[in-house]
């Protein structure tokens, strides 16, 4: 059994994808989302959930950029972790709202996720850790760290 694991402080810094409309899924992501650009230049913009650095999405507009296809090999989805479950509840009304379509919902015990896809076809999914019960399954996995 392969023992190796990654350190808890292990994320992705930033996504970086390619657009053939850069208004577009600018658009998307600043009015249904929330993201804010914080770099932009004729072809390329970076977005962040704060005004400021670092950013956390990238697009670098190529007209020549083909829409996604489904099924495809590639980037399956990507995650924009909320920090709270209230935070993502307001995501989804925000979603709801521009009448935009979800592609799915889930429940994996230890967060809950909203599915969708940008306009260009990238998937993504929105979640939010339900830290109670994170905490409280990591105390039965180890009884010897308290209750």
């Amino acid at each position: 059994m392969n023992t190796f694991k990654l350190p808890d402080e292990t994320h992705v810094s930033r996504v970086h994808l390619r657009t053939p409309n850069l208004g577009g899924v600018l658009e998307f992501y600043q009015k249904v989302l929330g993201l804010r650009v914080i770099d932009s230049s004729e072809s390329e913009a970076s977005l962040s959930a704060t005004e400021s650095t670092p950013a956390i999405l990238g697009f670098t507009e190529a007209r020549n950029a083909n829409p996604r296809l489904h099924p495809a090999i590639g980037l399956y989805h990507f995650a924009l972790r909320f920090p709270t479950r209230r935070d993502l509840a307001q995501a989804f009304l925000r979603v709801v709202a521009a009448d935009y379509p979800i592609d799915g919902t889930s429940d994996h015990g230890m967060h809950e996720s909203i599915y969708l896809s940008d306009p260009d076809g990238n998937g993504m999914e929105l979640t939010a850790d339900q830290r109670s019960l994170t905490s409280n399954r990591l105390k039965k996995r180890n009884p010897s760290e308290g209750a």
